[in-house]
């Protein structure tokens, strides 16, 4: 397995200039050691997964905003690829994360995850954002892009807490803009949800679930 850049505690930045290219298994920028607390990683220019099994950015730190993307993180026209992997993740306004089918945006298993820029996920089981870590706060933001047979958001954590504030949001033909399977877990939607094909699904799964806006599946 390859790695761009690696830190175990240091922070780790890929300028505006910088672009890091991520074959089949390979990993764009890490940080990782054993009790990771201050490890940080920043994207400020272009991450592009070029092969299946490749990840853009691997956290396993526990600090503050240990990993941040300002720029480009692109997947386009691969299939299963993982943008970023971590447990405190944002992705910036100015941020993108563009992933092709069977992908997922960010895989977090904890700590706090915040998207306020463009997410954009393929067809076939991709996903935005998937949660699995306890006690986690979500703020699903910016502008979300689903393609069929997908997911924008899946929870399948423990008391975790999802907020949407994205953009309108058009979901296709069998998708879902959020799914939970968290049975102490909460949802607030403020998105406004459009469906524009058959078989979708604003919000489904258990737990507590409240929406604040439109949802219009009248098509």
């Amino acid at each position: 397995k390859n790695t761009g850049i690696y830190t175990k505690e240091g922070t780790a930045i890929n300028e505006a200039a910088g672009t890091i290219e991520v074959g089949a298994t390979n990993f764009g920028m890490v940080t990782s050691d054993t009790n990771n607390t201050s490890g940080k990683l920043i994207n400020n220019g272009t991450i592009k997964i070029t092969a299946s099994k490749g990840t853009g950015m691997y956290s396993d730190s526990t600090a503050t905003d240990a990993v941040k993307n300002n720029n480009l993180i692109t997947a386009a026209g691969v299939a299963d690829a993982v943008g970023i992997y971590g447990k405190t993740v944002t992705n910036e306004t100015t941020g993108t994360i563009t992933m092709g089918d069977n992908s997922i945006g960010i895989y977090s298993n904890g700590g706090d995850v915040k998207n306020f820029g463009n997410l954009t996920v393929g067809t076939n089981k991709s996903i935005g954002v998937l949660t699995v870590g306890t006690g986690q706060t979500v703020s699903f933001d910016g502008n979300i892009t689903i393609g069929n047979d997908s997911f924008g958001l899946v929870n399948q954590g423990s008391g975790n807490h999802i907020i949407s504030a994205a953009s309108n949001t058009t979901l296709g033909t069998d998708s879902v803009f959020i799914y939970q399977n968290d049975s102490t877990g909460r949802v607030e939607n403020y998105t406004t949800l459009i469906s524009s094909g058959d078989r979708n699904y604003g919000l489904y799964g258990n737990g507590l679930m409240e929406n604040n806006r439109i949802i219009d599946f009248s098509v």
